[in-house]
């Protein structure tokens, strides 16, 4: 049995900023989207990492990236990942081949692709990553356990929002028909039961073994997403609204006592000029100018009052409050 315990509402945790970029490159959103020349898309990794290293220089911070292994072993990808180690950046570990459905795969298909993954990072780096994101925000009791068996510090693959079923129909929309009726719909943002879980950290638990949980932040009370994606969607529609809804996401966060871990991916600092293959995603008509400054306004308003750290800081501050805390816990059907 699956359970939750060391829900710690105790912690200063509304306080604390943790910003992490998901270093997909134009094959996994492709691949994911059905596209079938998702093998041979040019890549945006250079691109996306020489706008964002100078921009956390400039203000400041480190970030936690999640790297993918494939990425990792050659070319642009391993510049990438060696460019954001050298500036004082976790690099993470996001799988070995971005597979949306790698959370239902056997467990020894499963180990291998996250080991492969850290192997092609700590290669690159020469650090082993202490942490995971899985694809998709895939989740589940056989992916923690193969994490907790490789000694991972902690999963960071939850999103706790209620709009999984939404996100995964505006996914499906953008697809071609004949794209639909062969891969069908990818289980994608999790189910909606996810909002149930708790937006601070907590522990996954089953009989012999836990994992710390550090979940993707969504709007407390609401549960809807607040990584820069959704902004950038959200602009598009209403400039105004987007910059409303990030306040009041900031307010309710500080307010519920909630860790604002704040997600980033390449398509939020390019443009379709930049990636004509990804103009389907939100926001890729706005110059990529426009899109690079909103971002850094949005990361100085998350954290010029908020204690920013990487994942793998958050994840020792956490096992250092681990004792003596006030704690909840509750069992999973």
């Amino acid at each position: 049995m699956l359970a939750i315990k060391d829900v710690d509402t105790a912690g200063d945790w509304g306080n604390s900023a943790l910003v992490s970029v998901d270093l997909d490159d134009s094959w996994c959103y492709l691949r994911t989207h059905g596209e079938q020349n998702w093998q041979t898309t040019p890549s945006v990794l250079s691109v996306a990492t020489d706008r964002l290293v100078p921009l956390f220089a400039h203000l400041g911070i480190r970030v936690t990236v999640f790297a993918v292994g494939r990425d990792a072993e050659v070319g642009a990808g391993r510049e990438a990942v060696c460019a954001f180690f050298e500036s004082g950046h976790e690099v993470a570990n996001h799988s070995m081949n971005h597979r949306f459905d790698l959370a239902r795969l056997s467990p020894s298909e499963m180990s291998n692709d996250i080991a492969r993954s850290a192997d092609a990072i700590a290669t690159a780096t020469g650090v082993v990553p202490v942490g995971f994101r899985c694809p998709s925000f895939g989740s589940g009791e056989t992916l923690h356990q193969v994490l907790a068996a490789q000694k991972y510090a902690y999963d960071a693959s939850l999103l706790p929002t209620s709009l999984g079923p939404i996100l995964r129909w505006y996914h499906r929309r953008t697809m071609s028909r004949a794209t639909r009726e062969s891969i069908g719909s990818p289980e994608l943002f999790g189910p909606a039961a996810d909002a149930l879980l708790p937006l601070t950290p907590f522990r996954w638990s089953w009989d012999g073994g836990e994992l710390l949980e550090i979940p993707v932040t969504t709007m407390p009370v609401l549960r809807t997403p607040m990584h820069m994606s959704y902004l950038h969607a959200l602009t598009e529609k209403a400039p105004g609204l987007a910059s409303a809804y990030l306040r009041l996401g900031l307010r309710l966060a500080s307010w519920r006592n909630v860790p604002m871990s704040f997600l980033i991916h390449p398509p939020d600092i390019i443009d379709r000029h930049d990636a004509p293959d990804l103009a389907y995603l939100p926001g890729m008509r706005r110059p990529w100018q426009e899109k690079l400054d909103y971002v850094r306004r949005t990361l100085l308003e998350i954290t010029e009052t908020r204690e920013q750290m990487t994942h793998a800081q958050f994840a020792d501050r956490c096992d250092d409050r681990r004792h003596g805390s006030h704690h909840q816990g509750f069992e999973l059907e």
